[in-house]
Order: structure tokens, then sequence, then C-alpha cells
């Protein structure tokens, strides 16, 4: 990781003022305290103004606003593959720090403070498709005294390879190549000599703003025939939900979302892939499964495109030792909650149709869903934590899948065609969802 030691510097009046200023949260050194009762380190100085954003971003087939915004940090909107919408926005909303204290636990909120942070202009590698931007806050109080460095890097992908399965296994979706949005953040906690705080563990909150889609909780299996049964359309998440999707670097509830739209012939999610025609849903995997046949793990770092060290089959993609909890809510206009488990009331976000098929219900056990509408806009918290004093979240990031085309034809005519293998989803049968996704155009 980047060393920025030049963030270090504070003067002894900020010192002072940052102490002062703690005595106001005391009571935060009791043990027990939770994420919501985590204080804010208070910014000093007023707000400086907001950076102006930019509003065409990105690079490959990615294309989105981004903006460096008061107690957000970085933030990325309107993100977009290949014109095709994927989330509204997306960014970190805090972090709260846990140090032990003489024994105690003392928990510190840390957002972006525009008018204290330092921080630099971002920085674009075209070679490596890759921007970056830092800041550093520093904290000093109640015997913590050093500086949470946040380094931002943000790699961007082609259509270059596979993002699951190995070249020229079979001509199907587990072979398609996808374009990744790797948004992955890395932080580093340095501390003064003088301190007797040690940092017990950083917790990453990031908000995903999904808007007016339907949420899918997919679970990969590790052997072949269930995994060859859990293909076909899957059930949508009609209310409000959490779960913890890896404990301790091991494998959760679930290991990936996929989206639907309440569009005409976009009313199905089909595990592999999602559906047939432009872009595909926004993918979001924390883990694959360990299954060789179809072959699910990619086991690469998606900054090098080489294999990741030490990844396994069946194990947590590049999030060794951390904890994620997933939090899938209505946006009813809370913003950047402290505790997104209080938001979590099953507060309905979607209705679906129950599909008719009892040979797929037979399969999985499962009732799978078409959606008939969104009743809610859904906003994803993915609270991610670390017990090291330096590392790096959401290295895996986003991927879309490659289009698929059809035949040498019109896209207007594309469109009908996709339609027409979409209606044939909707029959649940799990097979047609495979087929449909393997058809490609005649002069392939």
């Amino acid at each position: 990781m980047t060393k920025h030691p030049h963030i270090r510097t504070r003067s002894s009046l900020f010192g002072i003022a940052r102490f002062l200023g703690s005595v106001l949260f005391a009571i935060a050194a009791l043990p027990g305290i939770g994420w919501a009762d985590a204080p804010e380190d208070p910014c000093l100085k007023p707000p400086a103004s907001q950076a102006r954003g930019d509003d065409d971003s990105g690079h490959g087939p990615w294309r989105h606003a981004v903006s460096i915004e008061h107690h957000r940090g970085l933030v990325f909107r309107d993100i977009k593959a290949g014109g095709w919408p994927f989330l509204r926005s997306f960014y970190i909303s805090h972090f709260v720090l846990t140090f032990d204290v003489n024994g105690q636990s003392v928990r510190r909120t840390v957002r972006y403070c525009s008018g204290d942070d330092q921080w630099t202009n971002s920085d674009w590698d075209k070679d490596r498709a890759v921007f970056t931007w830092y800041y550093g806050h520093g904290i000093r109080e109640r015997g913590i005294a050093g500086d949470f460095t946040v380094t931002y890097e943000t790699k961007y992908g082609t259509l270059g390879k596979p993002c699951a399965g190995r070249d020229g296994f079979m001509s199907s979706s587990f072979t398609r190549n996808c374009a990744r949005w790797v948004p992955k953040v890395s932080y580093e906690w340095l501390a003064d000599s003088s301190t007797g705080a040690r940092l017990k563990s950083v917790t990453a909150f990031y908000r995903l703003d999904y808007g007016r889609a339907a949420i899918t909780l997919v679970s990969d299996p590790d052997s072949a025939v269930p995994a060859g049964m859990a293909a076909g359309v899957h059930p949508m998440v009609i209310h409000e939900t959490s779960f913890v999707a890896v404990s301790d670097g091991k494998k959760g509830q679930y290991d990936n979302i996929h989206t639907a739209y309440p569009m005409n012939g976009r009313r199905t999610v089909v595990v592999p892939g999602c559906r047939s025609y432009g872009y595909d849903c926004t993918h979001l995997h924390w883990r694959w499964g360990g299954a060789d046949v179809p072959p699910l793990d990619p086991l690469e770092e998606p900054f090098t495109e080489r294999k990741a060290s030490g990844a396994k089959p069946g194990v947590p993609y590049l999030v060794k030792g951390q904890t994620i909890e997933v939090f899938v809510t209505a946006d009813n206009g809370e913003g950047d909650v402290g505790d997104p488990r209080s938001l979590v009331n099953a507060e309905v976000l979607a209705t679906a149709e129950v599909c008719k098929s009892r040979f797929a219900e037979a399969l999985d056990g499962v009732s799978n869903t078409k959606l008939r509408d969104v009743i809610k806009p859904v906003v994803v918290w993915y609270v991610a934590k670390s017990e090291q004093p330096e590392d790096t979240f959401f290295r895996h990031g986003f991927f879309a899948l490659e289009p698929l085309e059809f035949w040498s034809v019109p896209e207007g005519v594309s469109y009908v065609v996709d339609n027409l293998y979409e209606w044939q989803r909707q029959g649940c049968d799990p097979m047609v969802g495979v087929s449909a996704a393997t058809v490609r155009k005649a002069t392939e």
C-alpha cells in the first residue's frame, strides 16, 4: 500500500482541540457500544466547497459521474456499462474504528472532513486504467493518536477474458467475457509512537443505491450436480432482509447479488448469467462455488488479471479474514445512517409471481419467481470489517457480462428475439435459461 507520510503532519493545537472535543464523547469508552453509538470524530474546520464532479468519467464500457463530497469522500453516481444502468450511486458512507484503550473498547466514526482532512487531487493512470484518490484523517484524543489513511483505486476492465469459467470450456454463459469495475479501497492506521491505544478493527459502510431494481440472492453450489440443478430462474427478494455474507473469511449465507428491472422482457434473473440481451445485470460476487463442472471460481486478482495468491475454489474471494454483513433495505430517504440494522423491518420491496413449474420447485425446493413490480427503490448496505491495521476492501468489484448477439440482424429484431427467449424463461424451466444464454449469432 502507498505510504503518505505528509498526511501525518498535525499541529499541537489541532491535537488539543481533538482532545477537548472528545470529552463530549466519553461514554464511548464503555464496553458493548455498537456501530450506532460510535461518536463522530468531529470536523474542526467548516466544510470546504464541494469539489466539482466529472459528468463523464470512466473507461472502456464504463461511464459514471464522480465527485468528492464532504462526509462521503469519493462518490460515483449513475454508473453504466455499455449505456445500460447499473447503480444510481456507490460510496463509503463512513468507517468505524474500534480501539483498545487500557482494556476498554473505544469506537470512533470517521467520515471524510473536507475542511480538515488532507487529500490529493485525483490521478488517472491511462496505461493501467486505474483512477486514484486518497485522504488522511488524524485522531488525537484520550490515548488515541495517529492517522487513518484511505486510498481509493478504481480499476476499469474491458471485455478481454471470461469473468467465470475457463477459456474454451464450452460455448455458453460459463465462458462469456465480461467487463470489470473494481472500486477497491485500502486503509492504513499509522499510530504515533506515544499512543497506548491498539486498533482492534476497521469497518467500512458501503452504500449501494440500486434504485428501482429487484434483488436476487444466490448461494453458489460446491459440486457439479447441485450446480446444474441451480441453473435457471431464481427468486426475488420480496421483503427487506439482512444476512452474513462472510464470517471471518469463511462462507456465509449467500455468495452474490443479481438484479432484475421492471421493464418488459427483463423480469427474471437466470443463473448463470442474468439476461441475454445488452450488457447483463450487475454482478456482485464475494464468493464463487467450488464446483469444477461448470467451472465457477475465477481465482483471479482483478487488478493484475493473474491468479490470486492463496485463492482456493469455494473460499470467499479476496476477502481473507474479513467479515461482511449485507442489509437489503427500502430507500425511504434515510440517507447515510450510522447503523443499517435499524432499517431492516420487513418492509415490502417488490412483488413477484410464483413460477408454476413444479419441476423447478422439485429441483431446488424454492418457489422461483418473476418480477411484477418494484414497490420501493432498493439500497444495499455492504458492511465489511477487518481486524488488520491495514487491509483492502472490495477487491472483487463488480462485473457486467458481454451482450450476446443472436443473428446478424438489426438491433430492433434482436430485441424481439430476446423477448421471445425471455418469454420462454417465464415458464421457469431451469434449462431454458441456460440454453437461451448459449445462443450466438450465426456468423461466429
